[in-house]
């Protein structure tokens, strides 16, 4: 626990001093400071993925760049299928909108 901690800002572990496990303080800290689920981030790659342009980068650089985008995007999203047929649905939906 004491790792935990330590590897914070003295200003941040302070509030988490009173918590009695390691897990307790690891699920407070993702809580708090986790940007999944963040409808603005969202809406902010979006916009990056649509007026990405090749310009001058060579095709690898271009897909590269797109790729990168579509990562972070997938991470930020939080859906949760309820079934396998819901995830299978889900990704040909991203992967429609990609191309």
């Amino acid at each position: 626990m004491s790792w935990l901690l330590n590897s914070m800002q003295p200003h941040i572990g302070q509030g988490y001093l009173f918590l009695a496990t390691a897990h307790a303080i690891w699920t407070v800290v993702a809580q708090t400071y986790s940007q999944i689920g963040n409808d603005a981030q969202v809406y902010e790659l979006r916009n990056k993925v649509h007026e990405t342009k090749q310009k001058d980068m060579t095709i690898s650089a271009y897909y590269a760049e797109l790729n990168r985008l579509w990562q972070e995007l997938d991470y930020y999203q939080d859906f949760q299928a309820d079934c396998a047929s819901d995830s299978v649905k889900f990704q040909k939906l991203i992967e429609k909108e990609r191309v």
